[in-house]
């Protein structure tokens, strides 16, 4: 979300070549690259002629955080000079003309648009729990939009759902209703809000915003998103969260690595309890533990879960592979997610194991992730990525103009 990274990525790759018929011209350059969506960005460079005739660089772009970045692909000839930077942001390429005394290199350095979120769609489900049998009705994409949809949390009274919705670059909170199935812009701010979470009173909904500088706090609305209000000012950056009883939630703080924070409203205070956690926070159903994902290598990852009072903790079972999205039914059953498959936990406490309770690759749900079932048990919303809309898009093109240093 920095917008230095975005507009910069281009201006690393700035290097200087050959003269025609003339010694090629190494040494020190420096100059700036005009990046078609940023501010000008200053750099210089370092080109070397080795005595096995090979040609070598290095870039410097403070603004960019580059020290002495080496340069990749370079290729210099009589008039052409060519390289890359991939470490840097849009792997930028460049493509540079020497002029004819030699006295600047001209060119355009191409680079890829910054990514965009995931293309994202929320599927509603009918839902019948019966013992091991899970009855779902024929979805409906509730979105059925190219971009962003995500983040589903239903209601307390199960009439509908909150979520996140990605317009324009702009993150916002939207409600679709189940009884009418009509959808509601909630949030209509000039920072981003994500994570919709109704509160424990129910008269309204928490939600991480990023803030004008960037910072991301944890704010509330009610429920027509008005009224917003600072729920912990002092905690930050939050990426996620989930209420724990009426004054305690569980924070997702980034970091190397992200924590898991149980914060108290009232004491305006938090406390680390576990470290290399995934994004999906939960109390448990018997409402005494906070669950969560404890990734404990990049291949063994664990649904675990802390007393609220008292700190023991255990682990539940693994994650399926890849998955850090879990939900519990009102019940206390566990639901996952993995490619076109639903997953559910047996009761087993002593060798619990995953049983596929559902394949939904028959609705051309793909790539499942989040998961959220209502109060009521009778509604699933489950979120599916989007086939993508056309060909990706073009590379962002911005020109650059180096000269000799002194």
């Amino acid at each position: 979300m920095r917008r230095t990274a975005r507009l910069l990525g281009p201006l690393l790759l700035l290097v200087a070549g050959a003269g025609a018929g003339a010694e090629p011209p190494g040494g020190a350059w420096s100059g700036s690259i005009q990046p078609a969506d940023g501010d000008v960005i200053e750099l210089s460079l370092v080109l070397e002629l080795s005595d096995e005739g090979l040609w070598g660089g290095e870039l410097t772009a403070p603004a960019l955080g580059a020290d002495s970045t080496p340069l990749e692909e370079l290729s210099v000839s009589s008039e052409i000079i060519r390289f890359s930077a991939p470490a840097l942001p849009g792997a930028p390429s460049f493509v540079g003309t020497f002029s004819g005394d030699r006295s600047a290199i001209r060119g355009t350095a191409y680079r890829d648009p910054p990514a965009a979120p995931p293309a994202t769609d929320i599927y509603l489900f009918g839902l019948e729990l019966g013992g091991p049998i899970w009855k779902l009705g024929t979805p409906i994409n509730i979105t059925d939009r190219d971009g962003y949809d995500n983040q589903p949390r239903f209601l307390p009274d199960s009439s509908g759902l909150l979520y996140t919705s990605i317009r324009d670059g702009q993150a916002d909170i939207y409600r679709y209703d189940l009884g009418t199935r009509r959808i509601a812009q909630v949030t209509a701010t000039a920072q981003s809000e994500y994570s919709p979470t109704p509160l424990p009173s129910a008269d309204g909904f928490s939600t991480v915003r990023v803030e004008d500088d960037g910072t991301q706090r944890l704010w509330s609305f009610d429920m027509d998103g008005g009224a917003p209000m600072l729920v912990l000012e002092s905690i930050q950056p939050v990426g996620y969260h989930g209420w724990l009883d009426e004054h305690r939630l569980g924070l997702f703080v980034l970091g190397s690595p992200p924590s898991l924070q149980v914060a108290d409203v009232e004491l305006q205070s938090a406390q680390t309890v576990a470290e290399s956690i995934g994004r999906s926070i939960h109390r448990t159903p018997d409402g005494g533990a906070v669950s969560f994902v404890y990734k404990e290598s990049e291949t063994a990852w664990w649904i675990d879960r802390i007393e609220l009072d008292g700190g023991q903790r255990r682990s539940l079972i693994a994650t399926r592979d890849g998955s850090e999205d879990f939900v519990w039914t009102p019940d206390g059953r566990l639901l996952m997610g993995a490619g076109s498959d639903l997953f559910a936990a047996t009761s087993d406490r002593k060798r619990p194991s995953w049983m596929r309770v559902a394949d939904l690759s028959g609705y051309g749900i793909a790539g499942i992730t989040r998961l959220a079932i209502s109060a009521d048990s009778r509604w699933l919303a489950v979120v599916g990525e989007r086939a993508a809309a056309g060909p990706p898009p073009e590379r962002i093109a911005s020109p650059f103009e180096l000269k000799p240093s002194n």
